[in-house]
């Protein structure tokens, strides 16, 4: 899975919106995926060799380029059974560029677990109002324009979403972002 990670604050507000699904719920996909926004999903190699790494590395730094603007959540998104947090910003233009580089790394472009470009996902939800209910209302309002795309590996187990196992193979910060800056917006923002 390539991915969008807003920074650690942001991901600490959403993991924390997440684990209000969970414990309300105890539905195991709201834990399943790391706090970020699927841009693209793909097949290939069980793991990347160094060289590969680099490489991978490179071209999402190369994706960045051009790249203007900053991100900001929308509302809630029900995707067939699924439940997002809506993105606004250049996910599009990000996302194409990924999906073009992928033969590069010898990986096919291929239908991920949860939808590419949807939002940050949430958890497994027929109800929009039963996730916010469950989660102890409206999710975080976010901002952000420091963050990095990341190539993850993603496991499913037998089990589904209560299995997943991910851990990432490269990254490649945003560039000319100085740290700390495009963190959160609050209230309406």
């Amino acid at each position: 899975m390539a991915a969008l990670e807003p920074p650690g604050n942001i991901r600490a507000d959403l993991a924390r919106y997440r684990r209000g699904i969970f414990s309300s719920l105890g539905e195991a996909s709201a834990r399943a995926f790391p706090e970020a926004l699927p841009l693209a999903f793909a097949a290939g190699p069980a793991t990347l060799t160094p060289a590969r790494r680099r490489r991978a590395s490179a071209l999402l730094r190369g994706a960045w380029k051009g790249i203007e603007g900053g991100f900001r959540s929308g509302g809630l998104r029900a995707v067939g059974a699924l439940l997002y947090l809506g993105l606004e910003g250049p996910v599009a233009e990000l996302a194409g560029r990924i999906e073009g580089s992928l033969p590069l790394l010898g990986l096919e472009a291929c239908p991920g677990p949860i939808g590419a470009r949807e939002g940050l996902f949430l958890c497994g939800l027929p109800s929009e109002a039963a996730a916010a209910r469950a989660a102890g209302g409206e999710p975080p309002s976010l901002a952000f324009g420091d963050c990095r795309l990341v190539l993850y590996r993603i496991d499913l187990g037998e089990r589904g979403f209560e299995a997943v196992v991910w851990r990432e193979a490269a990254c490649a910060p945003r560039p000319g972002r100085a740290r700390g800056l495009g963190g959160r917006a609050r209230g309406g923002a």
